[in-house]
């Protein structure tokens, strides 16, 4: 479970995230999972619910996912569906989500010449990144989002972040993201993560394994 806050450009983020098995293979070979989360910003909250399903692949040295997910935003009472590849090993990680719309334009707002709509975006974001060499509690990624805005000029954002990972149940999350010609932005995590099964080992161990890997047990860890 991670509990976690984020500050910088805009009101303060809280998030609360759970990954829970549904089904596993022998070994472990294989897992159905699913991934809630809230988020509160600004007084308002949006509500995640997300299922996956990861497999070990190339002789254990690969691990494959698929996954779909389900928004809803308590401000302007918005829904919005999504789908995402994913493709990790010890070196490089690779990520592809995109976004669907399910509600349509909502009416936000007034003022004496206008009325203000607001309605979820369609989009795709690609994300690309790993750990630093020799030093595998350090991770880098870049990604490229791209959203249709439709009446206006859509929005094309490139981004940057950093996960330093010093101990198992600690991580300081660094981000900047630039959308089109506007400047660039930053945003600052903070991340405590509590394995519910082994809180001991979650509270002691070093993080020195970025990834995914087979225990002596023949498990996931």
């Amino acid at each position: 479970m991670d509990l976690s806050t984020q500050v910088g450009n805009g009101p303060p983020r809280f998030y609360l995230e759970t990954v829970q098995p549904l089904s596993q293979g022998r070994e472990q070979a294989y897992t159905f999972f699913t991934q809630p989360r809230i988020t509160l910003k600004d007084g308002h909250g949006t509500y995640n619910l997300g299922f996956g399903y990861r497999r070990l692949l190339a002789d254990d040295q690969l691990l494959g996912g698929i996954n779909s997910f389900y928004d809803y935003t308590d401000n302007h009472h918005h829904h919005r569906a999504g789908a995402g590849l994913e493709l990790l090993s010890r070196y490089i990680e690779l990520r592809v989500n995109a976004y669907f719309p399910v509600t349509s334009s909502r009416r936000i707002g007034d003022d004496a010449n206008q009325d203000f709509f607001e309605r979820p975006l369609k989009g795709i974001d690609i994300e690309a990144g790993g750990p630093v060499p020799y030093l595998p509690f350090l991770k880098l990624y870049g990604s490229y989002a791209f959203y249709d805005y439709t009446m206006i000029t859509d929005s094309h954002t490139r981004k940057f972040r950093a996960e330093l990972k010093p101990l198992r149940f600690f991580r300081l999350d660094v981000e900047t993201w630039k959308e089109g010609g506007n400047t660039w932005n930053y945003r600052i995590g903070l991340v405590l993560t509590l394995d519910l099964e082994r809180p001991e080992e979650s509270l002691a161990k070093p993080s020195v394994e970025p990834y995914p890997y087979k225990d002596k047990k023949g498990g996931l860890s």
